[in-house]
């Protein structure tokens, strides 16, 4: 009997709990069908009622006010001589638009090709000579250039009429010789060289001297300038140089002495003469290709920046030249 009992006890609670899960089970997925339905089916949206203006009182029809008009004042006769416009006769001034027009370049500055005009004398004597040196501002082209040259006294000094410039140089030289008669005091005298329509003046200095004062001594000619054709030439190359005295070479010449900075590269001669009544020469000089190194010579492989001067007389000028490889 007992066991018979403790077999049922068992069985009861084995049956309230399965029905207990049951109902569990049965409520949760009631819950899951109510969430469902409520996420497809949102309730409405209750619209929100328009918002009620303020009513107004209703305006009264507006009546019009009448204004009191000022009398015109009577029309007087015109005087005798008065005249009344007439406006129909003379019509309304027209605003006539005025055509644009295009605006105008500025007008190109001419650059004067004359850059200078010095002398290589501060002052001369009755009877002595200077040299008037003139220098462009670019190389003159294949066909040189002509200057024409005036004294302002041609009584006092005198000058060519006018002055070759060789072609590829960029400067010449002119004498200017005073006249022979002696002079109270001394006095200036302007020189100017034109080109076209440039000109360019220097003042010379003229100085007196008497019979118990011997005249000076003539000094000798002294280095104007010392120019190259070309600031560049290749490997190889040939330079070429002009040297210019300040007054003409005397009996026999002047001598021109001439150094070069590199003569492994470019070697100069040591001296050059300049002819005798001449104030100028040319030289000529070739620039090696291949330079000398321990194991032999080599080919020149960058640009070399090359010195050369020349002195006469006490003066030094100096003129730099660009030596660059030749191309292949």
């Amino acid at each position: 009997m007992r066991r018979r009992l403790s077999r049922r006890k068992a069985r009861w609670r084995l049956a309230a709990r399965v029905c207990k899960i049951l109902a569990f089970a049965a409520l949760a997925v009631a819950a899951v069908m109510i969430f469902r339905s409520a996420n497809e089916n949102p309730p409405p949206v209750a619209a929100k009622a328009p918002a009620k203006r303020p009513s107004t009182p209703e305006t009264a029809p507006q009546v019009p006010v009448k204004r009191p008009v000022a009398p015109k004042p009577a029309a007087t006769a015109p005087a005798q001589n008065q005249t009344v416009p007439n406006s129909a006769a003379t019509p309304a001034p027209e605003k006539v638009a005025a055509a644009a027009t295009p605006r105008q370049a500025p007008a190109a500055v001419k650059v004067s090709p004359l850059r200078s005009l010095t002398f290589s004398r501060a002052a001369v004597e009755p009877g002595g000579t200077a040299l008037g040196i003139v220098t462009l501002r670019d190389p003159a082209g294949p066909d040189g250039v002509d200057l024409a040259i005036r004294a302002e006294v041609a009584t006092a000094v005198m000058v060519p009429a006018s002055l070759h410039v060789a072609a590829g140089t960029g400067s010449a030289s002119f004498p200017v010789t005073a006249a022979a008669d002696e002079i109270a005091s001394p006095a200036w005298v302007e020189v100017t060289v034109s080109l076209s329509d440039f000109e360019v003046s220097a003042r010379l200095r003229l100085v007196e001297y008497s019979e118990d004062k011997p005249a000076p001594a003539v000094a000798a000619p002294k280095l104007a300038s010392f120019t190259l054709e070309t600031p560049a030439v290749q490997s190889g190359g040939i330079v070429r140089a002009t040297v210019v005295l300040d007054m003409p070479a005397p009996t026999g010449g002047s001598v021109v002495t001439l150094v070069s900075s590199f003569p492994s590269l470019l070697r100069l001669p040591p001296t050059i003469r300049v002819p005798e009544g001449r104030t100028s020469t040319k030289l000529e000089a070739v620039t090696e290709d291949r330079l000398p190194t321990s194991f032999g010579t080599t080919r020149l492989r960058s640009a070399v920046d090359v010195e050369l001067s020349a002195s006469s007389g006490g003066e030094k000028r100096n003129a730099s030249l660009k030596v660059q490889p030749r191309l292949k």
